[in-house]
């Protein structure tokens, strides 16, 4: 059966961090679709959002609120399998019901490990699921590229925005046009070619990668709103 948010952006809310630190209740509140993550939902029902689904391995997930999730008629997808991440655990959710979109929440916190885990599970994924994640800085994605022609990202009105482009593997032929530090063709690697810190500088402007895979983190302007 097509699942009826299939053809729009799912929001997913893991526990790294307070999800409200990112969006506000109404940005919460706008997408059909919420599926929080094992403890996320204690933060959510604190605020009065009942999500349309749970999953994890419920390892920080207070009782109370699973029992007022569960009686409130909540879909609550237990997942005990300690092989995969909670937010592989969600994005398997999301493929077995065609959610091709996702944008995520609550995934920077106090540990450096957990976030690169959630990078790794992106890259994984990255070829079924469109991802997005946003922080109370930053937009992120990761852009994998491959063979026939690579993979491109378009960005468009976002002069003055800094941009950072971070190699998660080693990449070949990268291109940065309408930066303020263009690249041609470079390779990029962790020890070696990275570009932090830069600048999109045209109205146009686009990232290329022909093997590899990016990190690409634009930076919200001071007082915008994610």
């Amino acid at each position: 059966m097509i699942n009826p948010y299939s053809n729009e952006a799912a929001l997913i809310i893991l526990n790294g961090s307070d999800p409200f630190e990112t969006f506000d209740m109404d940005q919460i509140s706008s997408y059909s679709f919420r599926l929080a993550v094992d403890g996320a939902l204690d933060r959510l029902l604190a605020h009065g959002i009942h999500p349309e689904a749970v999953t994890g391995d419920f390892d920080s997930v207070s009782q109370s609120a699973l029992e007022e999730y569960r009686v409130s008629g909540g879909r609550v997808l237990h997942d005990a399998d300690q092989n995969s991440t909670d937010y592989e655990k969600a994005l398997k959710f999301c493929v077995n019901n065609e959610i091709h979109n996702v944008d995520i929440i609550g995934y920077h916190g106090s540990r450096l490990d957990q976030m690169l885990a959630v990078f790794g599970v992106a890259l994984k994924y990255e070829n079924r699921i469109h991802q997005q994640f946003f922080d109370p800085v930053a937009m992120t994605r990761v852009l994998l590229g491959e063979d026939r022609g690579g993979r491109r990202l378009e960005l468009t009105n976002l002069e003055h925005h800094v941009c950072s482009i971070i190699p998660l593997m080693p990449c070949k032929r990268v291109s940065l046009e309408g930066f303020k530090w263009p690249l041609y063709k470079t390779d990029m690697a962790m020890d070696g070619m990275v570009s932090s810190s830069n600048e999109v500088v045209y109205p146009f402007a686009g990232i290329q990668v022909d093997m590899g895979a990016l990190l690409v983190i634009l930076h919200h302007k001071p007082g915008q709103a994610p």
